[in-house]
């Protein structure tokens, strides 16, 4: 395990290179990206472990994006659904890490009261350090509001203590 940002939570070694690789790759074609899930919870803080990588994308970038990862086995887009999300998902895998991509516009949580859309604004990303760099990611109080809607108490309480921490540094 390797810390590989400014905050005290370690990557395998294999998170590092998928997530290098990608970002790396969308980054070098000017692709709007941002994190989303276990890796924006890592890097605002959350120790939980990672097992994918959760990205969203913009539906105009798809052409680019299906040709810079196409090397990575990727797969979709397609619909996606289970018990917690309804969207457009793409699949890509570096090394034995899956990369999930979902499209930013079409993106749904189910809630108590059915479906709700997630906010849709490309605006609504914030850039947090990553090694020698820096990745956009979902910011951690819309992490936490999706969280919420879903229902994730484990994930809650641990995103909760860092907004308290953030908040009275």
């Amino acid at each position: 395990m390797v810390k590989a940002n400014r905050l005290n939570v370690s990557f395998s070694e294999e998170h590092i290179e998928a997530i290098d690789t990608v970002i790396s790759a969308l980054d070098s074609a000017g692709i709007w990206y941002r994190a989303t899930g276990g890796l924006a919870g890592n890097l605002h803080g959350s120790i939980w472990p990672l097992h994918d990588i959760d990205l969203d994308y913009r539906a105009e970038d798809w052409a680019t994006i299906s040709q810079i990862l196409h090397p990575y086995r990727l797969e979709g887009p397609a619909q996606y659904e289970d018990e917690e999300f309804r969207l457009v998902m793409a699949k890509a895998q570096v090394s034995s890490i899956e990369i999930e991509l979902c499209q930013l516009e079409d993106c749904f949580v189910a809630g108590p009261d059915g479906w709700q859309r997630l906010d849709s604004d490309a605006g609504r990303r914030e850039s947090c350090p990553w090694r020698s760099g820096r990745i956009w990611s979902l910011p951690l109080d819309d992490l936490i509001a999706y969280k919420e809607i879903i229902g994730r108490e484990s994930d809650l309480r641990e995103l909760r203590k860092l907004r308290s921490f953030r908040d009275h540094v």
